[in-house]
């Protein structure tokens, strides 16, 4: 497992400032998306039905995500 979170981490650590951002707007629309789709939904299962996609697109790209790495880069950091 540590020499994917290596991985993971140098990917991270090598983008441009300019595919940063775009990956972590792209992964705020995908948020914003899952949260108005979940409103209109009427009923529990209807909820988890319409978050999948764009929580399954959002890990599928490897979009940025701060919460996510501010837990996954001191694990590359300390290994």
């Amino acid at each position: 497992m540590g020499d994917a979170v290596d991985a993971t981490m140098d990917s991270k650590l090598d983008k441009s400032a300019r595919a940063t951002l775009t990956s972590g707007v792209l992964a705020n629309m995908l948020v914003c998306l899952a949260v108005l789709m979940a409103t209109f939904a009427r009923t529990l299962s209807g909820n988890v039905a319409v978050i999948i996609g764009p929580v399954a697109i959002f890990v599928a790209a490897g979009f940025e995500h701060s919460i996510a790495n501010f837990s996954l880069l001191p694990i590359g950091w300390s290994g």
